[in-house]
């Protein structure tokens, strides 16, 4: 055994290979729980913040569609000239056309169609066009939300026929104008490994993507 020799006689023992060893294994450990505390700390906050923008973007894409809807009126209410010869409203599963008054009812802007369409690069988005239904030139596409470019979202609806009595019976298309379109807004971080919502989901967790469901019961 080895020993070091101190002024006055002292001696301190000198640790063995094993000792050093174990002093070594024990830092690492400490080293590892350390270094995936702070692994699980960053990727909690990753989550939090990516939760919070889906979360607003779903608001604000919901504020927006409930605008066109709010703002309904029938297509006969604002004048025959007006919608002559068009294939007015329409309520589908994955698209809804409305007269709305929301662009400010400018005889072009007349209708909204809103629906999920896909950009050069295959990313899906939230769209609301305004124009004469039917028109080959519209009045322009709006992408609502604050920071479209950095999510992608789809929205379907379904619809319930007047009267409302009973227990709902909801429909994926109405040929005529409903008493309620109940909307689903899904929104997934805009990432080409994420090519849709169920993909997002199996990748991220719930916590990873957000579905926000409401409803609006037309004027």
């Amino acid at each position: 055994m080895n020993h070091s020799v101190f002024p006055g006689g002292a001696r301190r023992r000198a640790m063995t290979l094993v000792e050093v060893s174990v002093v070594v294994a024990i830092v690492a450990i400490v080293l590892g729980l350390i270094l995936q505390a702070m692994t699980d700390t960053e990727r909690a906050t990753n989550d939090l913040d990516r939760g919070q923008l889906l979360r607003q973007e779903a608001l604000l894409i919901a504020q927006a569609v409930d605008k066109q809807l709010r703002a309904r009126v029938a297509p006969g209410d604002v004048g025959a000239a007006a919608t002559a010869g068009m294939d007015a409203e329409k309520f589908a599963a994955d698209q809804l056309r409305v007269c709305t008054l929301a662009a400010g009812g400018v005889s072009d802007k007349l209708f909204a169609t809103i629906g999920t369409v896909a950009d050069a690069d295959g990313a899906r988005r939230v769209a609301i066009e305004y124009g004469l239904a039917g028109a080959a030139d519209k009045g322009g596409r709006v992408i609502p939300g604050q920071n479209p470019d950095k999510v992608q979202s789809q929205i379907t609806f379904r619809y319930l026929a007047p009267p409302v009595t009973g227990e709902p019976q909801w429909t994926d298309e109405s040929r005529a104008a409903p008493a309620v379109v109940e909307y689903t807004i899904r929104l997934w971080p805009q990432d080409k490994r994420y090519g849709d919502y169920e993909a997002a989901r199996r990748a991220l967790g719930v916590f990873g993507v957000f579905e926000y469901v409401s409803g609006v019961a037309l004027p």
